[in-house]
């Protein structure tokens, strides 16, 4: 959907300036008082307010109100001042030395969208919309011009484009909110992100990258603010607590997860591309059966030097030993598959997957928490004309009830892990799960061929 903004005819505007300027000279009831600050609220024996005292210029004021007194200073200054009028935390304002009006919990219900930015997506130079200086100078004389604003300098960039969303399906309401943020020079921003955004002064019409921004809309935890003790009429003490109800966290990494996923055709293209280029299809491997893409000794990728690398981590451009010898033995024993759910953990190029789906099971999920694994995965599965369904999110941990057959390869990287994935895989042997596991012989990651890998079902070992 397209956000809302608080504009006119193209132009930023704030409530002062749509609501109070035409009618600032026109109400007579309406008085502005400008770089003055309410101190607290006048509240009478019977508990009516009938005032506020206010400072301007080192010198107080007391302004009365005929009707109400409406407190509007924002989610942090409201539950201030009302604090410094006596109205808040019993124990609190007693040890301020603040007269108790009203015990109530004042400032002890901060809830706040915890948001998730710290990803970047690079744009090419056919999607960047940055331009020379130069032209952009241009482009904000032209725009000063105008009446009435139209352009992309009327507009607020990426940030126009939002969606909400549900965490889980049997929501009543989205749980998620989903932005992107501009970025005008990505390279400038990892290399220092506080000075670049400091710094940032070019309109949000020019960037050369967005960062998804994934905000959790119905957050549980609660945090709190508080009076300063040395300054009570300075900035307030706040305990955000962010996080501190860990029912906050799925929800914000199922968003994580699923903006990770490179569902904008143009990043799909992009990285399809990539993949094209640097992988070639093979069938020199274990399970000749199934044709893949593969970085192989005659794509350049394979001798490249890793800053010349498009990819971070191309792991699912190589098929690694655990999980041809988790495809063969699917390949030649299809009956232990055969009419069953099978889920595949860390799919990497999807060969499992894809080798599962050919010997009849009833329903195959690839999954992989980089969703380039999971692209890499469609684009096998299209070649060997079988289809797959895939999944970003982490299963580790999970249940999946809805499976019958657990494939998992090349998983055991480092001892920590290894024993997360031990105790997990144990849970589910005792749920009578068919689980296919890898186990290296060295821990940590290898070249191809440095593995030796031992394919586990339940009590049946077979050496490859």
């Amino acid at each position: 959907m397209q956000s809302q903004t608080t504009a006119v005819d193209g132009e930023r505007a704030s409530t002062n300036h749509v609501l109070i300027r035409p009618i600032r000279h026109k109400r007579p009831n309406l008085f502005i008082r400008t770089n003055s600050e309410v101190q607290k609220i006048l509240i009478d024996e019977y508990n009516n307010a009938y005032g506020v005292v206010f400072t301007k210029d080192n010198k107080e004021y007391k302004a009365y109100a005929s009707k109400e007194v409406i407190v509007s200073a924002g989610v942090v200054n409201s539950p201030k001042l009302l604090m410094l009028s006596g109205i808040g935390p019993k124990e609190h304002l007693e040890s301020l030395n603040i007269p108790v009006v009203k015990d109530l919990a004042v400032g002890e219900n901060l809830q706040d969208h915890v948001s998730f930015n710290g990803m970047i997506v690079a744009l090419s130079n056919e999607t960047a919309t940055t331009v020379c200086e130069e032209q952009i100078l241009s482009d904000i004389k032209e725009y000063a011009k105008m009446k009435s604003k139209n352009g992309p300098l009327s507009g607020l960039g990426p940030i126009m484009s939002a969606a909400f969303v549900k965490s889980e399906p049997n929501l009543i309401a989205p749980d998620l909110q989903y932005q992107a943020n501009h970025v005008p020079n990505w390279r400038q921003f990892i290399a220092d992100p506080i000075t670049s955004e400091k710094t940032a002064i070019l309109p949000c019409a020019y960037y050369d990258a967005v960062v998804p921004r994934i905000m959790n809309l119905v957050p549980k935890s609660k945090g709190k603010l508080l009076l300063n003790k040395s300054d009570p009429h300075g900035p307030p003490i706040i305990h955000s607590n962010y996080l501190g109800d860990d029912r906050d966290i799925k929800p914000l990494m199922k968003g994580i997860r699923r903006s990770q996923v490179p569902t904008c055709s143009m990043m799909l293209k992009e990285f399809t591309a990539q993949f094209l280029r640097h992988t070639a299809p093979s069938r020199r491997h274990l399970t000749p059966e199934l044709v893949l893409r593969l970085v192989t000794p005659s794509c350049p990728l394979w001798s490249a030097r890793i800053e010349d690398s498009p990819f971070s981590d191309p792991f699912w451009g190589f098929y690694w030993p655990g999980g041809q010898a988790t495809a063969r033995y699917i390949l030649d024993n299809s009956d232990i598959i055969r009419h069953r759910g099978v889920l595949d953990v860390g799919c990497g190029c999807g060969a499992g997957a894809i080798a599962a789906a050919m010997r009849n099971a009833k329903q195959v999920v690839a999954n992989d928490i980089d969703p380039f694994a999971v692209i890499a995965t469609n684009i096998n599965a299209e070649l060997n004309k079988i289809k797959v369904k895939t999944d970003v999110d982490d299963y580790v941990g999970r249940s999946c009830k809805d499976f019958d057959v657990i494939l998992i390869g090349d998983m055991f990287y480092d001892e920590e892990f290894a024993s997360v994935l031990f105790e997990w895989l144990n849970k589910l042997t005792a749920d009578n799960k068919l689980i296919a596991c890898i186990l290296n012989s060295e821990l940590g990651h290898s070249l191809p061929g440095k593995h030796s890998a031992v394919a586990r079902f339940r009590k049946t070992t077979c050496d490859y």
